[in-house]
């Protein structure tokens, strides 16, 4: 009945079946019974029975402890109550096939659960909870790859920086995401929410000839593939950006698309979206009749939103607590079942199951030893890894403390000049180590943050009384957050640039500066690093050691590098995201 879909009737005979006191005495049998009864209610929709039948199968298969089935009963069951909004209970099964999965080194259903685990943290709007999850699930990637797997990460990661505010970040993984999906030659449909979300980002950054670019290319993948929930969510942002552009008669239109498409979907959120963007078009146009008429009818929906969303809980709540008690008869009538067999058993297992206890006492004596020491152990290693990372930086800075000894006391200023070079280098790599050294995630980093400070320890650095005093402008105009190689390699371009800008600059102009500054520019992000020296019109300066450094570094990043030499030496370096 089940594989012809007909799971009424399926329903039916199974809930005979389980009621057959000979049937469910088997663990295995009352299982597999109350796992197609909970499967059979979710593809009716009637999540509430689905859960409960799968809380049931749980139990069986947690009293069989076969692992496996246990975590497809969790699995199932965090899915039914998902559906039925109860959020924090399903992050509580998830949790625990995750738990379970983990124990298997099941990597592949460990995938699946972290990103279903950060989804959940996202409806409930926790956006640190469901980062570190996506996070996770990311170093879980390493291990066994999976591409699609890793472009739908990006994609949730992106979605977790827009809750947060952190649209520029946002940008970033959606680039990453739909870059991938290109990549792998997915079908062109897969990337319609990709283009409506990186629209979005660049809608709410204000660069707005980005936005229509990819508003338009996502509009034209929705109605390719008739996903109406789709459009009316597209048409709504483009209106936005209508409205942004003054453009008025075309939001109009727009409005007018979406209106008529949320006819035919019922989805609240979007029609909020709709009257609130129709009442600010309407009140821009001067029809304030109109408006004040769409403003009642806006505030009026989220009135009924709020007491329908007030009244499911209600009774999902009173529903839950019936079904419970009917539940709990249920087991009483399965346990009486399931007595009168093992008493049988009884007698023979008595002195086994007085066995079992001491020895169970003994083990968990064992084992809460061993937590004892495990925990100390750790606490321990983590105090030498922050003892490491400080006698790290302090070994670093002692090394450029000996090079500058060493450099001061040579006349050679070609072997100066290379030992200034390495100085550098050592002084960003110090600079990066204590950076990160309260910061939990090392695997990306604020890279303003950290050419803020890496900028201060070459000024203090390579300070010298003998030439004029020089002047840093230093200018950092977004919060774009990268991996920390990405970083490393330009704080190493950073130091051999101003290193070189000391060395020239200090002597050629009575007024020396040195200015650095990072912004973003469309999907880029544009660092550019020069002083006011006199520049060289002889390439042939350009294409010593440090400039092939230089060059070599954002090749490694795939940077690219512009070198200008009029009104002083400027370096270009764009990187992507």
């Amino acid at each position: 009945m089940m594989d012809r879909e007909e799971f009424a009737a399926a329903i039916e005979l199974l809930t005979l079946l389980t009621r057959h006191a000979d049937w469910v005495e088997e663990a295995d049998n009352a299982r597999m019974a109350f796992n197609n009864l909970g499967y059979s209610h979710y593809l009716l929709q009637e999540y509430m029975e689905s859960a409960q039948n799968y809380e049931r199968a749980t139990r069986m298969a947690r009293q069989l402890q076969d692992t496996v089935k246990w975590i497809g009963s969790q699995t199932s069951l965090a899915m039914a109550y998902r559906q039925l909004g109860m959020y924090a209970r399903s992050l509580e099964a998830n949790q625990e096939a995750l738990r379970l999965a983990k124990i298997r080194q099941d990597w592949k259903m460990v995938l699946d659960l972290l990103n279903a685990g950060g989804i959940l943290y996202q409806n409930l709007e926790k956006w640190g909870f469901a980062l570190e999850k996506h996070r996770e699930a990311l170093n879980v990637l390493r291990i066994r790859p999976d591409p699609p797997m890793q472009a739908y990460l990006y994609t949730n990661l992106a979605i977790s920086y827009a809750g947060l505010g952190l649209q520029e970040s946002s940008l970033y993984y959606n680039l990453r995401s739909l870059q991938l999906k290109e990549e792998l030659g997915m079908e062109a449909t897969e990337k319609a929410s990709n283009l409506n979300n990186i629209g979005e980002n660049y809608l709410a950054l204000d660069s707005l000839n980005q936005a229509s670019r990819y508003l338009l290319q996502a509009n034209a993948l929705y109605v390719e593939k008739g996903d109406k929930e789709g459009m009316v969510e597209n048409y709504n942002n483009l209106a936005k950006l209508s409205l942004k552009s003054d453009q008025t008669q075309q939001a109009a239109a727009y409005l007018k698309k979406a209106g008529a498409l949320l006819e035919e979907v019922p989805v609240k959120e979007l029609y909020l979206d709709y009257l609130s963007l129709r009442t600010f078009l309407l009140e821009r146009e001067g029809r304030q009749a109109e408006a004040l008429r769409t403003h009642k009818e806006l505030a009026a929906v989220r009135q009924e939103v709020f007491q329908t969303e007030q009244l499911a809980v209600q009774r999902l709540e009173a529903s839950a607590v019936l079904r419970e008690k009917n539940l709990e008869a249920q087991n009483l009538l399965q346990e009486a079942a399931l007595a009168r067999a093992e008493s049988r058993k009884n007698a023979q297992l008595m002195w086994f199951l007085l066995a079992g206890l001491v020895f169970a006492a003994l083990v968990s004596f064992f084992f809460i030893r061993l937590n004892r020491r495990l925990r100390d152990n750790n606490r321990l290693i983590a105090l030498q890894k922050l003892e490491i990372k400080h006698h790290s930086f302090n070994l670093l800075m002692r090394l450029q403390a000996l090079l500058r000894m060493t450099s001061d006391s040579l006349e050679d200023s070609a072997t100066q000049e290379k030992l200034q070079q390495v100085e550098a280098a050592i002084v960003s790599a110090a600079s990066l180590q204590q950076f990160t050294y309260g910061i939990e995630n090392e695997e990306e980093v604020s890279l303003g943050k950290f050419l803020q400070e890496l900028v201060e320890r070459l000024k203090e650095a390579f300070s010298n009384p003998i030439h004029p005093a020089i002047t840093y402008s230093v200018e950092l105009n977004t919060e774009a957050v990268l991996p920390v190689k990405t970083v490393l390699n330009c704080g190493l371009m950073v130091a051999e640039i101003i290193t070189n800008s000391i060395k020239h600059a200090a002597h050629e102009v009575a007024h020396p500066m040195i200015s650095l500054s990072l912004s973003r520019s469309e999907n880029h992000l544009l660092l550019l690093v020069g002083d006011n020296g006199k520049g060289s019109a002889d390439k042939a300066e350009l294409t010593g050691v440090g400039q092939g450094l230089i060059s070599r570094l954002a090749r490694f990043i795939q940077a690219e590098l512009t070198v200008t030499t009029e009104g002083g030496t400027c370096y270009l370096i764009k990187l992507k995201g």
